[in-house]
């Protein structure tokens, strides 16, 4: 009894900050690292992803289709939602490969499936994964995108199935989206939409508060309410405001 208290006082405590507008990332501004081969450098500021928002999620997805990966983001704090395009280098789209997996035998989303993409030249091969859930309460695309050389060749991609039977497919080439069914013989190229493009528009003009508003409150409370406290302070009890 004596945790659950105390847990209880924990959780009593942090929505206190909370309603006062307290962060509870301690106004941390995000963090974004550079892989420079080996190493890695603090790009933050110059990404400008260095948002000081407390983030609770993080999708990653080729949201315009350009070749390159975007990312969203969720924070509890406003906006609630950013979506950020990362439009770095023009010449992604044709140096990338990206597949899209359906199970049939497995499980329909293929998690667990492995892919693996052989380059020209090149004993190292390249390898990923879908997965389901990634980070914090995150889910990012299961297309699985690969990021080339300049100048790349592919000569074979390999898909191990969640199961074990491994399947290989040739004619692959790069610069484009394939879908992948479990025991067909080949990848079938999957032709991009048209390309995302967001503009700005104006907000929605607030009407005049009337005076009524409402409170998702963060834990259930036991009827009937009696009483509670007003802006003064002062408790006052549902008697004395109807009066």
């Amino acid at each position: 009894e004596k945790v659950v208290g105390q847990y209880q006082a924990s959780w009593k405590a942090i929505m206190q900050q909370v309603r006062e507008g307290s962060s509870w990332s301690g106004y941390e501004r995000n963090c974004a690292f550079l892989n420079t081969g080996g190493q890695f450098a603090a790009a933050s500021h110059v990404s400008g992803l260095n948002f000081s928002d407390d983030g609770r999620g993080l999708a990653v997805t080729d949201w315009d289709q350009d070749g390159d990966l975007d990312l969203w983001f969720r924070n509890r704090t406003a906006p609630r939602l950013r979506l950020m395009l990362n439009q770095s280098s023009p010449e992604c789209a044709s140096r990338h490969l990206a597949f899209r997996l359906t199970g049939t035998e497995c499980n329909r989303d293929a998690i667990g499936a492995v892919v693996e993409v052989h380059l020209e030249g090149s004993d190292r091969r390249l390898v990923r994964s879908v997965r389901a859930g990634e980070m914090y309460l995150s889910q990012s695309s299961k297309w699985v995108h690969f990021g080339l050389p300049e100048d790349a060749k592919v000569t074979g991609v390999s898909v191990l199935w969640p199961g074990g039977v491994r399947s290989t497919y040739e004619g692959i080439e790069v610069g484009n989206r394939y879908a992948i069914g479990q025991g067909e013989t080949s990848a079938k190229r999957v032709e991009r939409k048209h390309k995302v493009t967001l503009e700005d528009a104006p907000l929605p003009t607030v009407s005049a508060s009337s005076g009524q508003a409402s409170i998702v409150l963060p834990a259930p409370v036991g009827l009937p309410i009696s009483s509670y406290v007003d802006e003064a302070g002062k408790r006052m009890s549902f008697s004395e405001a109807d009066s």
